[in-house]
């Protein structure tokens, strides 16, 4: 009798209709501590966790298996299941949706099939585990915040197919060193393990885990929005006289700097382009700047006599006098 109860309770499952626009195209079963999605076409996107039909029971599951016939991952679908350690992506699906695997902490390695061409925002954030991610040569897109805070991540590899890499994909992944774009990539590219747009014109992210000094090329003319953020371990860096602008938030929390030289070319400084910079001391612009002066290690727009000012700095964070 105990055998048959043990044999009933580990042949329970739990079966829930999830699919867009027809709910029952899409099924999702709970068995033991496997989660099989199978059907013909999309999940649901869900608008917050709770909203996720095997919420109660998420803690349970170790093992995601989605089957052949599937073509996306909604948004939420495993947002902050810990426990989840494997997932199975097939050829069919091909869109990964909003937060799907956000702070999947458990997951070491994903593979991401060569159907999906968008990963959407928050996708991976916070997968800590995840030591190595291969995107193939079929995504188009890269969404906001995609695999920030992946600190397990040590290099990145961007295939020719990615024409657009959202805003902080990449963001505080602190172990991360290098980028390297396939060179038949026509938006991007890559040097020395930092990523840049095609023409080397713009630099569009530094690796977080890259130390110690940097020499930004010639060629660049604009130092992109968080380009160098959360760049703890950079100790300077050399800003040429190509430069015209320094994007929003691009040295936020740049703890290693102790002080920054702006050439005369710079024309554009965009809102906490030095926020939280905790270690810097100096700004010093250059004599023949047009547009910004310096006086005492704090810098000015000349024009608009507004002042961002080290004395006057609240935990590294520098804000405008009038």
């Amino acid at each position: 009798l105990l055998m048959a109860m043990v044999c009933s309770m580990s042949a329970f499952a739990q079966t829930w209709d999830i699919g867009t626009p027809i709910s029952t195209d899409v099924t999702a079963t709970l068995r033991n501590d496997t989660l099989t999605i199978s059907g013909i076409g999309a999940m649901v996107n869900w608008s917050s966790q709770s909203n996720v039909p095997w919420y109660s029971v998420m803690l349970s599951i170790k093992t995601v298996i989605i089957q052949s016939g599937v073509t996306s991952i909604g948004d939420r679908a495993f947002y902050t299941y810990g426990g989840l350690t494997s997932v199975e992506i097939p050829n069919s699906v091909t869109s990964i949706g909003s937060s799907a695997f956000y702070e999947c902490t458990g997951l070491t390695s994903v593979e991401i099939p060569n159907s999906v061409t968008s990963i959407g925002n928050w996708a991976f954030s916070g997968c800590i585990g995840l030591t190595s991610v291969e995107i193939p040569n079929s995504v188009t897109s890269i969404g906001n915040w995609a695999f920030s805070r992946c600190s397990g991540l040590t290099s990145v590899e961007i295939p020719n197919s990615v024409t657009s890499i959202g805003s902080e994909a990449f963001d505080g992944c602190s172990g991360l060193t290098s980028f390297n774009v396939g060179s038949g990539n026509t938006r991007y590219s890559s040097e020395n393990g930092v990523l840049y747009s095609k023409a080397k014109d713009t630099i569009v992210t530094y690796p977080d885990g890259k130390t110690g000094a940097f020499t930004i090329p010639n060629s660049v003319t604009s130092i992109g929005s968080g380009a160098f953020q959360n760049c703890s371990g950079l100790t300077s860096v050399e800003i040429p006289n190509s430069v015209t602008s320094i994007g929003s938030f691009a040295f936020e929390r740049c703890r290693g700097l102790t002080s920054i030289e702006i050439p005369n070319s710079v024309t554009s400084i965009g809102n906490s382009a030095f926020w939280n910079c905790s270690g810097l001391t100096s700004i010093n612009v250059g004599s023949g700047n047009t547009r910004y002066s310096s006086e005492n290690g704090a810098y000015y727009i000349a024009k608009q006599r507004i002042r961002y000012s080290l004395s006057g700095r609240q935990n590294g964070r520098f804000y405008n006098t009038e």
